[in-house]
């Protein structure tokens, strides 16, 4: 079983702060959250399938996702996904604190944990507009029913098994 062990530092999340502002260690995880460096990519079997029809080659889009108790399920951001070449498998009603049943499109991908050297397929993630975030991915509850989340806020770490 992978297990990732994650200690976040203020400067390595992209945080702008003063060189007098000083973060207690017991709110790096609140302020920040637990980030990890992450790759949407094609489904395998979906990469081969889209390339024969399609001459133009999608990328894999490396960024951070957000391991996130509250959502319900996965999220791509819809910019990331396009330049992945994710497929919409569907489109349906997406329900957060900001909005309620907002029709989004639902993609279908692979999504690489990097330091767990794991890959899970996602069949249906939703559209949410992550960029504005620095992310890529919410890390949904459909993903983490799978896995075993240890979070140490007086620490600054967590740890995550799949």
């Amino acid at each position: 079983m992978p297990i990732l062990n994650t200690r976040v530092q203020a400067d390595t999340q992209g945080a702008e702060k003063s060189s007098s502002e000083v973060i207690p260690v017991n709110m790096l995880l609140a302020q920040f959250g637990p980030i990890v460096k992450v790759t949407l990519s094609l489904v395998s079997r979906e990469n081969n399938a889209i390339h024969e029809v399609d001459e133009n080659t999608h990328e894999p889009v490396n960024g951070s996702a957000l391991i996130d108790t509250g959502a319900s399920v996965t999220c791509f951001d819809p910019e990331a996904a396009t330049k992945a070449g994710l497929i919409i498998a569907d489109s349906g009603p997406r329900h957060s604190a900001t909005h309620t049943n907002e029709i989004v499109p639902i993609y279908a991908g692979s999504l690489l944990i990097h330091k767990l050297g794991f890959g899970v397929n996602v069949h249906r993630a939703y559209g949410a507009s992550l960029k504005e975030q620095n992310l890529v991915a919410l890390i949904g509850r459909d993903i983490l029913s799978n896995c075993m989340l240890v979070y140490n806020g007086p620490d600054a770490s967590f740890s995550l098994s799949i």
